[in-house]
């Protein structure tokens, strides 16, 4: 009997470098741990996304939460996401730009697939502009620190008002037919005002 073969999932080289060179804190270790995989930054323009996985989570479990939150708002930082007008546009885009970095590479033979059964997805839920607050659902096999921090760079990017408190937490996780989903609430709020009344109150009491 002809049984069917799983196509290869492939992410861009380019996803990899920069994850690789987002902090240089950890990066030979994290350069060394792919090259365990056989991943070798420079040599191919993509790479197979099951040894990229099983990299990032040795790399995760090695380096801790932090390193995986601060590589997310770096990463953030060189997306095409930033040319976007409005934040529900960032979040509304996000799953395009996730699957701009990975592929499907179908043989003769291989089953039919789409992207998400792999790598899963990322599907805003709620966006309430009025009250500063959205929900956004993960199924990414990557880490939810490196989630995490890519979505608080991305709202900290969109604000208008710099003096802003972005806050990017985990409301619920859970696991189906073996699959991770990570519900993330969003919330973003200006605190200029604050920060004004503060600075006149410190004026009145020197005067």
């Amino acid at each position: 009997m002809h049984t069917e073969k799983n196509p290869v999932i492939e992410v861009k080289g380019k996803m990899v470098s920069s994850f690789v060179n987002a902090l240089e804190i950890g990066k030979e270790e994290r350069q060394e741990i792919l090259e365990n995989h056989g991943v070798f930054i420079g040599q191919s323009p993509w790479f197979p996304q099951a040894s990229i996985q099983q990299a990032f989570q040795k790399i995760a479990s090695s380096q801790g939460p932090m390193s995986m939150f601060l590589i997310g708002r770096s990463m953030a930082l060189q997306s095409e996401l930033g040319s976007m007008n409005t934040l529900y546009d960032v979040l509304e885009h996000l799953n395009t730009e996730y699957y701009r970095f990975h592929r499907v590479v179908k043989n003769e033979g291989d089953k039919d697939i789409c992207l998400k059964e792999v790598i899963g997805q990322y599907t805003l839920v709620d966006f309430d502009e009025s009250n500063c607050e959205a929900y956004l659902l993960s199924t990414s096999p990557y880490s939810n620190e490196l989630d995490r921090g890519l979505i608080t760079q991305l709202i900290f990017d969109h604000l208008i008002d710099e003096l802003s408190i972005v806050e990017v937490t985990i409301q619920k996780e859970t696991v189906k037919m073996g699959k991770y989903e990570t519900l993330f609430y969003l919330s973003w709020k200006s605190i200029q005002g604050e920060a004004l009344y503060a600075m006149n109150l410190h004026v009145e009491k020197m005067i």
